[in-house]
């Protein structure tokens, strides 16, 4: 069975959008890493005790938060209009009951947080998540010109969610991007109904392939993208649906957000997958999977390994990053993304593990047991271990520096559209995707099988790849308790960057972030190889 590579961050500033998704219908400008505000509009029922019957009236209202580094202020207000009357329990005479008249009602929450240091320095909030816009301004592909015009984008995800055109164009048009035509998205369903829906968890797929057609159309607003649905999260299901992928040969660039350890990989599945891997190689395809998101994978199953298929060699293992973005849509900074979780305690003074070790999640990565290290790789990657190592390239992944997606979700109160911060190396490899369909214009036909150019490039024109080196630092997350709303309060924690298990950020090749990040000349500089 693979995994989804999706974490989801249901942070307070997050949580507002959903209601900002009705109220605001402007695109939102580009905010500084470490200072942003946000509102939402809100509306409900309000509801009396009275003595015979429950008196309800319309309420709305709003809500603020505004962070500035350290500090932050969290503002709600309601005005309930009842505007009627109802019958209360007289206190001076048992057993009757008088009229009254109900007046309107307004509250009001404010909040104001100030956090103590950890380790010596006041953190910065965490942001509420990027827009395309602004991965496009700091990957410097806004002024190249290139939209993915002409190349077609497949990803493949278990199940299907059955809003995801509307909230996929309704996420764009509300960021300044253009929506899909009816033929520039299209799905590929199984010919047999859908199976093992508990076993694989349902409809959390819904979000992985939310987060994977939003985050290539961020990148590549003008590619074709293809979405082909698993039967189930099985090995079975999932290589049906990329051999549909093959076979209708329209895709020439994949993305895959779904895996699992190297160990529970038989040989007779790496056959499987590899013969699908080679055919499409031969028909002009590139197959990109996420890298993982449990580092070196000791704390999840007792053993260093990396996972399948992105430890395959006929694949392009992309992994994740922390990434830092201006209020002018600069790239301020990115490292290996690796968190250490400390929790805010009971006085507010300090901050603790939240657990022993208090490793979270982070890239995945090192060096595979089921493959040697392929010819492609010589002279890029000089670690001693003989295995193909991994990831090759990396782009941001980091849940607290992750991106804002728009889906159709159940709330308390109904179903509706809202926006979420997301990350995971399952926001990698689509970005990625992205990137090569970029390319793809470039070269104005098939890139295929990427890796042979990617590590050429490594060595003979480094300039297309940012190196990641190593930044310490953290930030602060506020986080609603129910995961919805301020209703049962916030909890905060810090959240550091570049703690990956035992793997580590370093000059040129590493086991966290592998060659790099994508410069602004790559996509020219890949399609001109």
């Amino acid at each position: 069975m693979r995994t989804i590579r999706t974490l989801t961050a249901t942070l307070a500033c997050a949580a507002l959008l959903p209601a900002m998704a009705a109220a605001q219908t402007v695109p939102q400008k580009v905010r500084s890493f470490t200072d942003s505000w946000y509102w939402g509009a809100k509306g409900g029922v309000s509801m009396f005790g009275a003595a015979f019957e429950d008196v309800s009236a319309p309420t709305v209202g709003g809500e603020w938060m505004i962070t500035r580094s350290r500090v932050a202020m969290y503002l709600s207000v309601e005005q309930s209009f009842f505007d009627t009357q109802g019958g209360v329990f007289d206190p001076t005479s048992a057993g009757s009951v008088r009229i009254v008249d109900i007046q309107d009602s307004r509250r009001y929450n404010m909040q104001l947080f100030a956090f103590p240091k950890q380790f010596g320095s006041f953190r910065p909030y965490a942001h509420c998540g990027y827009t395309p816009l602004e991965f496009r301004s700091a990957y410097g592909t806004s002024d190249s010109g290139l939209t993915g015009k002409g190349a077609t984008v497949a990803i493949t995800d278990a199940f299907a969610a059955p809003t995801i055109r509307f909230d996929a164009n309704h996420y764009a048009t509300r960021h300044g991007d253009p929506a899909f035509t009816q033929s520039s998205f299209t799905q590929s369903l199984p010919s047999q109904p859908f199976r093992n829906v508990n076993l694989c968890g349902g409809n959390g797929w819904f979000g992985e392939e939310t987060l994977d057609v939003e985050a290539v159309h961020a990148m590549a607003t003008g590619a074709h993208v293809m979405f082909y649905a698993a039967r189930s999260c099985t090995d079975t299901d999932f290589l049906e649906s990329l051999q549909r992928i093959v076979d209708d040969n329209k895709a020439s660039i994949v993305t895959n957000s779904w895996g699992d350890l190297d160990q529970n990989t038989t040989s007779g599945t790496v056959v499987a997958y590899e013969q699908i891997f080679k055919q499409g190689a031969m028909q002009g395809i590139g197959f990109m999977f996420s890298s993982g998101d449990d580092g070196d994978e000791f704390l999840a199953s007792g053993r260093v390994q990396t996972d399948f298929p992105t430890s395959d060699p006929w694949v392009t293992a992309v992994g994740g990053t922390s990434t830092a973005i201006g209020a002018g849509g600069e790239l301020l900074w990115q490292t290996g993304w690796g968190t250490h979780k400390f929790d805010l305690t009971a006085n507010g003074k300090g901050w603790v593990p939240s657990f022993t070790p208090p490793f979270l999640y982070g890239s995945g990565g090192g060096f595979s047991t089921l493959f040697n290290r392929p010819a492609y790789q010589d002279g890029v990657v000089h670690e001693a271990a003989a295995g193909r190592a991994v990831p090759d390239v990396s782009l941001d992944g980091d849940p607290t520096t992750g991106m804002l997606v728009g889906e159709t979700q159940a709330f308390p109160n109904g179903v509706r559209y809202g926006e979420y911060r997301i990350g995971g190396t399952s926001l990698s490899s689509p970005l990625f995707a992205g990137v090569q369909a970029l390319a793809a214009e470039a070269a104005g036909g098939r890139l295929g099988f990427a890796n042979p150019t990617i590590y050429a490039l490594a060595r003979e024109h480094p300039g297309a790849f940012r190196d990641v080196r190593h930044r310490a630092g953290a930030n602060v997350r506020s986080d609603y308790v129910n995961g919805v709303n301020p209703k049962d309060g916030l909890v905060y924690s810090v959240r550091t960057f570049d703690q990956d298990s035992s793997l580590v950020t370093k000059q040129g090749w590493d086991d966290v972030t592998g060659i790099g990040t994508p410069s602004p000349i790559y996509p020219e500089v890949f399609a001109g190889s």
